[in-house]
């Protein structure tokens, strides 16, 4: 099989894992989307104080509601099980 296809079928599956650097005002709704639908998701960015609000469970832009903490490297909590940060 080849790697495009091996790709196409983790896609399919929602098996992929699928990396968003920078959590602001595109990156971060946009892991939350995928992280939604049943990706995992892992959320880069330089600003600890964005992952640290974020593994809080708070937004810093208005229009963005979380469900609760999202998990980091450092903390142990998960947005729907599926979005992790890293700082």
């Amino acid at each position: 099989m080849s790697a495009k296809a091996r790709l196409l079928a983790k896609i399919a599956d929602r098996s992929a894992l699928v990396g968003v650097i920078g959590l602001g005002y595109v990156g971060l709704p946009l892991a939350q989307r995928f992280a939604e639908v049943g990706f995992r998701v892992l959320g880069f960015d330089i600003d600890a104080a964005k992952i640290d609000a974020l593994a809080r469970g708070r937004s810093y832009i208005e229009h963005i509601t979380l469900r609760g903490p999202l998990r980091s490297e450092e903390h142990t909590s998960e947005l729907q099980s599926r979005l992790h940060l890293v700082c």
